[in-house]
């Protein structure tokens, strides 16, 4: 084996891994996706993330044990809510194709650009990396 290679060998060894590493942890599936954006250090975007995965998990409970089915989320603006919100959406999909997302929204434009957003998202992931 040539050290070329050795090289492609040891980059889709990396690729896999953050491939499964992206489909156990929401976190990290946002580092895959945008590494510029959720950098290590950013605690509220981790804590978003980790939140919305338990959340999904049924690991979020109450004070009586109960997970919670629901949340609402009272961010101040430009903390990354929404990017992060069609990341979740794009990974609960991909995690399973039957699951439902309704997206509320006090704006209908909004609401159409963030279904957008996820729906190239989702384009995207076939077509490149997580194919």
């Amino acid at each position: 084996m040539n050290a070329e290679q050795a090289e492609i060998e040891l980059l889709d060894a990396l690729i896999e891994q953050r491939k499964y590493l992206s489909r156990q942890s929401f976190w990290e599936y946002c580092k895959t996706r945008a590494p510029d954006f959720y950098i290590d250090g950013r605690t509220h975007l981790e804590k978003i993330c980790e939140t919305l995965q338990s959340l999904y998990e049924g690991r979020l409970l109450n004070g009586d044990g109960v997970p919670y089915e629901n949340m609402i989320m009272n961010i101040p603006p430009r903390h990354g809510k929404s990017r992060t919100l069609i990341h979740f959406c794009e990974w609960v999909l991909g995690d399973r194709q039957q699951n439902r997302i309704i997206t509320a929204s006090y704006n209908e434009d909004l609401a159409t650009v963030f279904s957008r957003y996820t729906r190239d998202g989702i384009s995207e992931e076939k077509e490149g990396f997580f194919t």
